[in-house]
């Protein structure tokens, strides 16, 4: 086996977490793939033939600190990061016999691997390898054997914890003209965040020269990308009359070139987490195309959706079943992080690989567990390949949502109470076939245990609250939902003493006080008051009275009663008596 050129890869990391506790440095796994292309015209032996260095001589990359106050400036170097060659692996096409077209193109995929050890920073990091250069039979690039190669990817501040996404699918080794050809350009992220694919275009290196460039000291900012012959682009990377399309939800991509030649693409996965932007990486990828004789891609006879939603604990199957228009052998594969059960646990299951003459089909199932819900969906993909000269492969990627089940969403009832206040209802939102299971602290539970509504007798005053753990039908149960209340005390209500005055004297109703500090006072009757709202009241009554306080604490009331008593006055002069 022989190597000529870089035909592209891409960077990649595995987040570490903090070194230790307290440490401020935090360690991530940084990788790179590299493809080559290989056959009887090679040039090269191997990875290091090519890069002209001894075996296990690593490749380094370089780490740039992102400066949040200028994010538009060129990037500084941090440090260095020596990768070495972890994996090799041939990728061929797999050729029917007496099949000559494909003969002796491949590719190989290397594995560089390696670890970095960063200081806290809050603005990010970014990744850089560049070399020269790419292949002088690149049809759609500006002087592609002065053109460089460049992998770039951004590592958000280390309290973000992250991982990159991990493209799934390998390069194919070759297309045909004027035919369309579905390629896997699907990535999973570790994480479970948002993915969006596009085309870009691809990375160049800083400076041209022969092999391997170490990393700059400085980052140009944005990253220099390669420049396009006329008529083409990252959007038309075959020309005007070529097709080319990536599916931003799951990453499949479709190719349609007229010509023969050699093109590049590249494929960028942002990464999305609560709406915010944290991460990219970016495969480069060169394309063969070549001139093949007739044969018809296999074609999907099911009815299926791209994105399918299973509420979390329920059962999800489907059937795919593919067709061959010439009768041509097939076989059906699959892959995708779902059926990892080291990724996803219960793994989903399809009966692949397997094999069919025109005919194949395969039943997908996935029995989800309760905590499998998450906002981004699972992806797997699906690929079925005939033997026909070349063989053709059809992709497709479907999403399947796992919705959690989040319960009620709020406690509905007074979240101050008074003590000793019976009979007070509290519910949420009715779910069918749904269990409810309530919990009370501070008070008692006297009724509606077990369905949406409840009702609680208040007790003691202090700090109180109401929870309730709800479980579908399905056996799932949502984060406990909880209602905070307060139980105030019963105000003290102090009238005075009973007391006697004289007919057309006054006296100072109310005690010391009549009431709690900041409390309101109505007192009844109102007749003969100075004032029906004050808390110590100046009372003349006419005859003998009794006086109720009504006291208002924060909602809470307690009453008191005075008697005031009302004694007439009369003057006694004595007996008559005569003079004389």
């Amino acid at each position: 086996m022989r190597a000529t050129h870089l035909i592209g890869g891409n960077l990649g990391y595995v987040g570490l977490g903090e070194t230790a506790p307290g440490s401020g440095l935090y360690a991530y796994q940084v990788y790179m793939e590299f493809y080559l292309n290989c056959g009887a015209g090679s040039s090269f032996e191997t990875f290091y033939d090519l890069l002209q260095q001894d075996y296990n001589t690593p490749l380094v990359v370089g780490c740039y600190i992102e400066d949040p106050l200028d994010p538009l400036a060129d990037k500084i170097k941090l440090q260095d990061i020596p990768l070495i060659l972890q994996d090799s692996l041939v990728i061929e096409p797999d050729l029917p016999n007496n099949c000559t077209v494909g003969q002796g193109l491949c590719t190989v995929k290397g594995t560089f691997s390696g670890q970095v050890i960063v200081p806290l920073n809050f603005g990010g990091y970014h990744l850089y390898y560049q070399m020269c250069c790419r292949n002088l039979s690149i049809t759609n690039l500006q002087n592609p054997n002065g053109t460089g190669i460049g992998y770039y990817a951004f590592i958000p501040p280390p309290l973000v914890q992250n991982s990159s996404p991990v493209f799934i699918g390998p390069p194919t080794p070759f297309l045909c003209t004027s035919d369309t050809t579905t390629f896997v350009n699907t990535a999973v992220d570790p994480d479970g965040d948002l993915l969006v694919f596009s085309f870009e275009t691809p990375y160049n290196s800083t400076i041209v020269g022969g092999g391997i460039i170490p990393p700059p000291g400085q980052l140009p900012w944005p990253v220099p990308t390669v420049g396009y012959q006329g008529g083409f682009s990252a959007a038309q990377p075959f020309g005007g009359t070529g097709y080319s399309f990536v599916n931003g939800a799951t990453g499949l991509t479709r190719y349609f070139s007229p010509n023969q030649g050699n093109y590049v693409v590249a494929v960028e996965v942002k990464e999305f987490r609560n709406g915010q932007l944290i991460g990219r990486i970016r495969r480069d990828l060169q394309l063969q195309v070549v001139v093949c004789p007739p044969n018809a891609t296999p074609s999907l006879t099911s009815i299926v959706q791209q994105t399918y939603s299973v509420s979390a604990g329920d059962t999800l199957c489907l059937d795919l079943d593919f067709l061959d228009a010439d009768g041509d052998s097939l076989t059906l594969t699959a892959a995708g992080a779902i059926f990892d059960p080291n990724l996803v646990d219960p793994p989903a299951v399809i009966n692949a690989p397997v094999e069919g003459l025109g005919v194949v089909g395969a039943q997908f199932c996935w029995a989800t567990a309760c905590d499998q819900g998450q906002d981004q969906p699972y992806l797997f993909s699906v690929s079925v390949t005939d033997n026909g000269c070349p063989p053709k492969t059809l992709d497709i990627v479907l999403a399947i949502e796992v919705e959690p089940f989040l319960g009620p969403q709020n406690i509905t009832g007074p979240p101050t109470v008074c003590a000793g206040t019976s009979g007070v209802n509290y519910s949420t939102d009715t779910i069918a076939g749904a269990t409810y299971t309530w919990n009370v602290v501070g008070g008692n539970l006297v009724g509606g245990n077990g369905t949406p509504g409840i009702v609680v007798d208040w007790t003691n005053p202090g700090s109180a609250s109401i929870s309730v753990a709800v479980t579908d039908q399905l056996g799932c149960t949502a984060e406990p939902l909880e209602l905070s209340v307060t139980v105030a005390p019963e105000p003290l209500a102090d009238a005075g003493a009973d007391t006697l005055i004289c007919s057309g004297t006054s006296v100072q109703l109310g005690g010391s006080p009549t009431g709690p500090p900041g409390s309101t006072f109505q007192w009844t009757p109102a007749n003969g008051l100075s004032n029906a709202n004050s808390a110590t009241p100046t009372a003349t009554p006419q005859a003998a009275t009794t006086y109720v306080v009504l006291v208002n604490s924060g909602g809470c009331t307690a009453t008191d009663t005075i008697v005031v008593g009302v004694q007439e006055t009369s003057a006694e002069a004595g007996d008559d008596d005569a003079i004389c």
